[in-house]
């Protein structure tokens, strides 16, 4: 009897144990930056090898792994889609205007290994192709991530000039929440397209319909993905689809997201970066660091897009400002001594 009431407490002060040990915070790394060098490098006469294949932009999202950062501090998100350019082993000089500042650099993926996928989907008539490519494609792009060690969930809002769409009548649900692939591929089969032909489609909805309502992790990496072949509906442009303007998007989403436009043949939008024209949704992508890709085909592979790549080669640059006001630029040579710099877009609301 002895012996069955000593195993009992023993087992309680065990369970006692665990939970105490459960509700317990783990103690967040304290983030030392190193001092600004000096002199400052040369990088006058840069080179441009590198150009169009860097992304940056300033990063807001919290990390799921604890790191102790001052409030003072800024952090930067740099990614390429270049397979053979690994930035962990690249030299990388940050400057502040003039002035260059020293930085810790994280890969990103040690630090947010939870990745949420929404996929913003133009079903209009012009995009079957598109659609039966994202349900042939999206099992085996999600295998790629967890074979990685990434934990994928994706969610797709398909869009015409509503959000979601309306012209593709029948389907339920009207839009897919955060989901396993399995469950995202099913949802691929029940999708078609319609309607449209009338110009501007409306993804700007879709994007801010999709941030307001799917079931976002904390500490997730948010990635966006659009496929389209038009241009934007907008605020103003003589329609009653949406309210919304470009500003309006990146007002919420700037630092937390990261927002890829896939073009399939047809787009007709034309001017270079930085995209500013109000119906240009490449502008998003520019200002988010994120991936801008025109196919030659009506059909899209999510396996070939370049988002696991670049998924796999982000990083998160951690540093001290000395004046936020001033712009920022990220110089960068790799190990074969290609070079190439990226400015960091700094928005109105920074």
């Amino acid at each position: 009897m002895m012996m069955k009431k000593m195993l009992r407490l023993f087992g309680i002060i065990a369970l006692l144990t665990l939970v105490l040990a459960g509700c317990m915070e783990i103690a967040p790394t304290p983030i030392n930056i190193p001092a600004d060098p000096s002199p400052s490098a040369n990088v006058v006469e840069w080179g441009t090898a590198l150009n169009g294949k860097l992304f940056a932009s300033f990063d807001k999202l919290p990390f799921l792994t604890p790191l102790s950062l001052k409030s003072d501090f800024k952090k930067i998100k740099i990614s390429t889609t270049e397979k053979d350019l690994n930035l962990e082993n690249s030299i990388i000089h940050l400057f502040e205007d003039t002035v260059e500042k020293g930085f810790v650099l994280n890969k990103e993926s040690t630090v947010r290994n939870v990745l949420d996928i929404s996929i913003i989907l133009d079903t209009t008539g012009s995009m079957g192709g598109a659609i039966n490519g994202a349900k042939d494609s999206i099992i085996n792009f999600a295998q790629s991530l967890k074979d990685s060690g990434l934990d994928a969930k994706i969610g797709i809002i398909p869009f015409d000039d509503y959000a979601p769409a309306q012209d593709m009548t029948g389907v339920d649900p009207k839009w897919l929440d955060l989901a396993s692939p399995e469950e995202a591929q099913a949802y691929t089969t029940k999708l078609y397209a319609a309607g449209g032909g009338d110009g501007p489609e409306n993804p700007y909805d879709a994007l801010m319909y999709s941030w307001d309502n799917m079931s976002w992790r904390k500490g997730s990496q948010r990635i966006f993905i659009v496929i389209t072949d038009i241009n934007a509906h907008y605020k103003g442009d003589g329609t009653s689809y949406t309210s919304l303007l470009k500003s309006d998007l990146l007002g919420k989403m700037g630092g937390y997201a990261t927002i890829h436009t896939v073009f399939v043949s047809g787009y007709r939008h034309s001017g270079d970066a930085p995209y500013s024209a109000p119906d240009d949704i490449r502008e998003l992508s520019y200002k988010t660091g994120g991936i801008i890709l025109y196919t030659s085909s009506g059909s899209v592979d999510l396996t070939t897009l370049g988002v696991k790549e670049y998924v796999l080669n982000s990083y998160v640059l951690i540093y001290k400002p000395g004046d936020p006001s001033l712009p920022v630029k990220l110089y960068i040579k790799d190990m074969q001594g290609r070079e190439g710099s990226v400015p960091v877009v700094k928005f109105e609301f920074e």
